[in-house]
């Protein structure tokens, strides 16, 4: 198993340099294999748990959710990324303590504007009275890219001026490429492909609005860094979205998986340039305000020193041994701690 795999070289770690406390990112298998280690080690645990890993998987399998609860009950700090995140964790009956929301996001510096719209878009080789809704993301089923190119195929055939914009890989890449053959308009559908983390900001920057149609998220990164661009967001009301996107004020929120509505959304965005420039600006504020990384950071910083202290006494050298098989946006996220 995972934790016996890890426990050896947590010793190592323990003796060479103490920790504190053990923190495990995402419930399954991270938090549960950390869970094994801190016990041996006689440590404090605390567990971060991501969206995907309580929002989505237990769902399909009850033997799942079983071992999330069985974690739990054994964790000492339950931490999620959304507040329904955190609700979902205490479903389960099992926190030993009422879950803490953190916010992790990445560095919002980046994400601020620079330049002018138009001069990022003849970079891109966009033309620079097009109304650009802009997906950033994997290209697959469970982000809604199916819903999206359904809704969107009557409005891109409607407005001449409305282009799609969707950065990213994956299956459904096939199905935006035959709609824009489909469309027969060069620039209705543009599909950069696979891009660096560096490089989503300057589409960002040439956007006039985001689109994210998922079916399910703990709390999207790819929204926020939206709304740092000052982008107005259609999305869907799964997860921690509505807690970024206020439905009529930073954005639209629409049902998953439900294509009018979607079409409806889209069609606001595109027709109603006032609102656009509205939510945008209040988005970026609302960003700035909650989601602020330093400011999730030090309130997550704050909990883990707590947490340490309860099991004794330590010197400013004092650290915690961060568990994580499968590295994540979250994870990386931690190096703000």
């Amino acid at each position: 198993s995972l934790a016996r795999a890890l426990l050896p070289a947590a010793r190592r770690w323990h003796r060479e340099r103490p920790f504190h406390l053990v923190l495990g990112v995402s419930m399954l298998p991270d938090a549960e294999a950390t869970v094994m280690v801190a016990r041996e080690l006689g440590l404090p645990v605390a567990a971060l748990a991501v969206g995907s890993d309580v929002m989505v998987y237990p769902d399909r399998m009850a033997a799942l959710w079983r071992r999330v609860g069985e974690t739990l009950a054994c964790v000492d700090l339950p931490i999620g990324v959304s507040r329904s995140v955190c609700r979902r964790l205490a479903e389960t009956g099992k926190c030993r303590r009422e879950p803490l929301c953190v916010y992790l996001s990445r560095d919002t510096k980046q994400f601020i504007p620079a330049g002018s719209r138009d001069r990022v878009r003849e970079q891109l080789g966009w033309p620079k009275d097009n109304i650009v809704g802009v997906y950033t993301g994997g290209l697959v089923e469970t982000k809604g890219i199916k819903e999206l190119a359904a809704a969107a195929e009557p409005l891109l055939r409607k407005h001449e001026r409305f282009q799609l914009v969707c950065v990213g890989d994956g299956p459904r890449r096939e199905s935006l490429r035959a709609l824009r053959d489909r469309l027969g308009r060069a620039g209705a559908v543009v599909l950069p492909g696979r891009v660096t983390p560096d490089e989503v900001p300057r589409f960002l920057r040439a956007a006039d609005f985001f689109v994210l149609p998922s079916h399910s998220e703990g709390m999207s990164q790819a929204v926020l860094e939206a709304m740092d661009c000052g982008l107005p967001v259609v999305a869907t009301r799964v997860g921690g979205i509505p807690e970024a996107v206020l439905d009529g004020q930073t954005g639209l929120l629409v049902e998953p998986r439900n294509v009018e509505q979607l079409r409806q959304a889209l069609e606001r965005m595109i027709a109603d340039e006032a609102f656009r420039l509205a939510a945008g600006q209040r988005g970026q504020q609302h960003a700035r305000e909650v989601f602020d990384s330093e400011r999730n950071a030090s309130l997550l910083a704050e909990a883990l020193w707590s947490l340490a202290g309860a099991c004794g006494p330590h010197d400013d050298r004092s650290q915690a041994m961060v568990c994580t098989a499968h590295p994540t946006e979250e994870s990386r996220h931690l190096s703000h701690v």
